[in-house]
């Protein structure tokens, strides 16, 4: 009776392989070329655990350490990720998108955002740091290949943290770039939530001040949900979380480009 439960349960796990082999062999075909590990219920393994959420190179699959089944009666999925052609990153030269490849970049994080429940003021402002820091390129190096300086459309300095909490370098990063841009900016906005709302001090970039021409101050939570002015969230966000050494006219030229945001969204 042991034996026929255990075969009948490897034959389970036999065939969830197969079906996520399959599944990925059809998504690389398709041009896609990463995937996400997905856990399922809440009586999770630490194993499993460790992989939830996380984006891997179909190329990378490997049965048993990161492609599903894990372990007997695993119950884990995967998910191909598509590259998306409404996104765009350029690793070769900082601010080289087109005004159209700006537009759509901005409107893909506007999308991901709002499903994440921000309003359109918060986003508007986000947009407009954004614009300033990295021209909407998540790609940007403040100096080319130099992961010690700004990356990335918020200019995280230095990039090392970013990288190493995806697990992956700076050509990882070029690579992925070029080929799944819109996978790069979900990973930067993640990225962003997690250094806004982690008690870890080394980790966490928002501090509430009043510092940095901040018109007041507000918890990480209070701002994505916030319809004040556009203008003055985006000078919050800076002060909050950029922390640049901009002048009064360089929060003005943020605020500028919330206020522009704003109005291209509020008005659709």
């Amino acid at each position: 009776m042991k034996n026929q439960k255990q075969s009948k349960e490897y034959f389970k796990d036999s065939s969830r392989l197969f079906d996520n082999n399959v599944l990925l062999s059809k998504g690389e075909k398709e041009g896609n070329r990463y995937y996400q590990f997905l856990t399922e219920g809440t009586n999770v393994c630490a194993r499993c655990s460790a992989l939830d959420g996380k984006k891997i190179k179909i190329s990378d699959a490997k049965a048993g350490e990161n492609l599903p089944p894990l372990h007997p009666n695993c119950r884990c999925e995967v998910v191909v990720l598509e590259a998306s052609e409404g996104a765009y990153a350029d690793p070769n030269n900082a601010y080289g998108l087109s005004e159209s490849q700006k537009i759509s970049n901005a409107e893909y994080i506007h999308r991901v955002l709002k499903e994440q429940g921000w309003s359109t003021q918060a986003i508007a402002a986000l947009l407009g740091n954004i614009e300033k820091e990295s021209g909407f390129n998540p790609a940007a190096y403040e100096v080319p290949g130099n992961k010690n300086r700004g990356y990335g459309l918020i200019q995280w300095t230095p990039a090392t943290p970013f990288l190493s909490h995806f697990g992956i370098n700076e050509v990882e990063a070029d690579e992925m770039a070029l080929n799944s841009p819109s996978i790069l900016i979900d990973m930067q906005l993640e990225f962003l939530t997690l250094t806004s709302t982690t008690s870890c001090y080394d980790t966490r970039q928002w501090y509430p001040t009043m510092r940095f021409f901040s018109p007041y101050e507000m918890s990480f939570n209070s701002f994505i949900t916030s319809t004040n002015c556009p203008r003055e969230l985006a000078s919050v966000f800076h002060s909050h979380y950029e922390r640049s050494a901009d002048s009064e006219d360089g929060i003005r030229g943020r605020a500028d480009s919330a206020e522009k945001w704003f109005n291209y969204f509020n008005g659709r």
